[in-house]
């Protein structure tokens, strides 16, 4: 056997190793791997922003329960000590690691007069006076943030961003 090899190597016909091959194999299967790690890099970062933000809108809601009962609504715009402000800073605390702003942040889109900032937005669609026990003014708090995508080719096939939405509503007690 080795004397096989040293006769091909000296009639210069080296043993066939499969380096080739392989390198071949590597280069069709790397791109291919490559974008589905991506993918998952890129799903995964639109599931946690899907999560903070469910997470930021119910706290959100949690604070404007608590804020109710402050002796007036006050709709300022942030920074500020505003009840509409209160509602943001406390959605935008539990959305860690999403970047959101007061526009992220809105309401129901009807309100009574006096209850509506200066963006439209209105956290007490029904205000904060509760008349019927058995149907309570409800508290609706909205989220909504564009994830950018990173992989180059997904972005082109999937429009270049997701937009997750979260909404929670509570209601005042009576």
């Amino acid at each position: 056997m080795r004397l096989l090899r040293t006769v091909r190597c000296l009639w210069g016909r080296p043993e066939p190793t499969g380096r080739g091959q392989a390198l071949v194999e590597f280069a069709l299967i790397v791109p291919v791997f490559l974008m589905l790690l991506f993918a998952l890099v890129d799903f995964g970062r639109v599931v946690f922003a899907q999560q903070a933000i469910t997470q930021g809108a119910r706290e959100g809601a949690r604070a404007a329960l608590v804020t109710a009962l402050d002796p007036a609504i006050t709709t300022s715009a942030c920074p500020g000590t505003s009840t509409y402000c209160k509602i943001r800073t406390a959605a935008k605390a539990q959305a860690a690691g999403v970047a959101l702003t007061d526009a992220n942040i809105t309401g129901a889109t009807t309100c009574p007069s006096g209850l509506t900032d200066s963006t439209g937005t209105c956290f007490y669609p029904n205000g904060v006076t509760c008349n019927d026990p058995a149907n309570p003014p409800p508290i609706v708090v909205k989220i909504q943030v564009t994830v950018q995508l990173l992989t180059p080719t997904l972005s082109n096939v999937m429009g270049g961003s997701f937009t997750p939405t979260a909404t929670s509503t509570t209601y005042l007690p009576c």
